[in-house]
């Protein structure tokens, strides 16, 4: 994106160059030559960059592209209403409605009312708001969000095309809303919600008064798409792209606390290892200081699962099992959450409805940025009988201190190399070393435990990929 899609207009922001492109290069000629909101969609892995490690120049890219977005929704040129997107941007002369004769369209390519298109540039508006809390970013959204109170107003079902009412119209649907519901669930800002009840999913209406109605809609849709033709669904798939579900966002929610789609930005709260069709939960409500849940175990003893914990801030909380009546109590504890995706084993009783409850007590104070060690298969290999090569890699972003390495072979003692560290990659190039590591007896066959850092020197993001079992075959024709 930064060295190949975008550069800067005449008008010094920053855009992509083009809608068509590979990734190494662009088509720069007219009519291709326009940034468009789709070009949001190429972007998803920066965001999940940034969401992992806060990357801080995939953040920074990112907003830059974005607010040159917002200063085009400022305009007025070409009929268009302030504060709303254009459909397109021309490079690099920066004209609203690139090189089609409005302000909406895109000349030979989809236009602002392909909504499902133009819904990826809200999407990453919201990731990089939730990264930033620049609330500069969200002024498109507000505009839309104020043109569609303004249409619903005027009860006119064919407004001017180009008007802020056909504005409001075209962005009344439920791929804008689904960007709306997810800074909804996080801002608690309550200035739309006379709009967004109307489009809400049925976990937000049940957030908004606790009916259920809609929910179970949506899971009686579920039932209904698998009940026929399900070869189509599966087997018989070409094109996995083009599988859909009706309802199936809303077990979604119900089992993780999301909201929305959580392929541009994810809002989890929790995941489980264990359900399958033991047993079942309903997630309530869950922000990133609490959370509250129903669990249930269909099982004749008690079962065991794991809760993964993904949006709380970092601190000391509270968790509480009881059964729904709080006659009796299964766990009352405390504990530390230091780590995003930390997990916590629960035992529930045998059929009966239980509610966990997990409370913030206090913050812990912790670093923006941290590293983050990793290893994965590629990694490791064995170069020649006694010798691996172990490549370490740095994929967050804040230098890796000083750190062990331990390589514990199928027989014999754990090897232990010290490494100086690894910088973090800040400037978009990946970091790593690579190690050589002597083990005896050089015919050693069978499995080779990689440990890094398993003093714990470092503060990390995660500490799942600092473990890599390596599997040595005899030799190297086996």
């Amino acid at each position: 994106m930064r060295d190949v899609w975008t550069a800067r207009n005449n008008n010094g922001d920053l855009h992509f160059k083009s809608h068509y492109y590979s990734a190494s290069q662009t088509v720069d000629t007219p009519p291709r030559s326009a940034d468009v909101p789709l070009n949001g969609r190429a972007v998803k892995p920066g965001i999940w960059v940034m969401w992992y490690s806060g990357h801080p120049a995939v953040k920074e890219l990112l907003c830059e592209w974005l607010m040159a977005w917002v200063r085009a929704a400022r305009k007025t040129e070409n009929g268009k209403p302030a504060g709303i997107l254009p459909g397109s941007v021309s490079f690099p002369e920066g004209r609203i409605g690139g090189y089609a004769e409005h302000w909406w369209e895109t000349k030979e390519y989809d236009d602002l009312t392909a909504m499902g298109y133009t819904a990826t540039l809200y999407h990453v508006i919201f990731a990089v708001w939730m990264e930033t809390r620049n609330n500069e970013l969200l002024e498109p959204m507000f505009a839309a969000l104020n043109a569609i109170r303004t249409n619903r107003a005027t009860k006119n079902t064919q407004p001017q095309p180009g008007s802020v009412e056909w504005a409001g119209q075209i962005h009344d649907n439920g791929a804008f809303f689904d960007v709306v519901e997810k800074w909804r669930a996080v801002s608690g800002d309550s200035q739309y919600d006379d709009l967004l009840r109307e489009r809400a999913s049925g976990m937000m209406r049940y957030h908004f008064d606790g009916q259920t109605d809609r929910l179970k809609r949506e899971l009686e849709s579920i039932i209904e798409g698998l009940s026929v033709n399900v070869p189509m669904l599966t087997t018989e798939v070409l094109f996995t792209d083009r599988v859909s579900i009706p309802g199936g966002a809303a077990l979604t929610s119900m089992i993780t606390g999301s909201f929305g789609n959580p392929t541009y930005y994810p809002l989890h709260a929790v995941t489980w290892d264990g359900i399958g069709d033991e047993a079942a939960v309903f997630v309530a409500d869950a922000d990133s200081r609490s959370l509250n849940a129903q669990l249930y175990a269909f099982t004749e003893t008690p079962h065991t699962l794991t809760m993964r914990l993904w949006r709380l801030k970092k601190g000391e909380y509270e968790i509480r099992l009881t059964d729904e009546k709080n006659e009796e109590t299964f766990i009352n504890q405390k504990f530390q959450y230091l780590e995003r995706g930390q997990s916590f084993d629960l035992t529930l009783p045998s059929q009966r409805l239980l509610k966990i409850s997990i409370q913030q007590l206090r913050v812990v104070e912790m670093q923006e940025y941290l590293a983050d060690l990793a290893i994965g298969p590629a990694d490791v290999a064995r170069v020649k009988p006694g010798i691996l090569s172990v490549t370490v890699h740095n994929i967050g972003s804040a230098p890796a201190y000083p750190f062990t390495l331990h390589v514990t072979p199928p027989v014999g003692l754990t090897i232990r190399k010290r490494c100086r560290g690894i910088e973090a990659p800040l400037d978009l190039t990946a970091k790593s070393k690579t190690f050589e590591i002597t083990y005896t007896p050089p015919s050693a066959k069978g499995n080779f435990l990689i440990e890094l850092d398993a003093e714990k020197e470092i503060d990390e993001i995660s500490e799942w990929n600092n473990i890599f079992l390596f599997h040595a075959p005899k030799s190297d024709e086996e």
